[in-house]
């Protein structure tokens, strides 16, 4: 995650990278991805998040979401 903390509202960046170690069962429609990644963007105010975020998911597809937070360290 890269933020800059210069701004009453902080702006980041935060990236995230999974990959699977064993593939315990296949599903109906074959095996399931061996890796996945997703990238999301948002701003901090206070103890308040909220970003945007797309990645590639464990099923092969393109999830996009929203989503806050709430940060326990000020």
């Amino acid at each position: 995650e890269v933020s800059f903390d210069r701004f009453l509202f902080k702006p980041f960046v935060r990236g995230m990278y999974g990959a699977t170690v064993v593939v315990l069962r296949e599903n109906a429609a074959g095996t399931i991805a061996y890796h996945t990644g997703w990238g999301s963007a948002g701003v901090k105010v206070s103890v308040l998040e909220v970003h945007l975020s797309v990645g590639r998911d464990f099923a092969g597809g393109v999830s996009l979401g929203f989503g806050t937070g709430l940060r326990l360290i000020y």
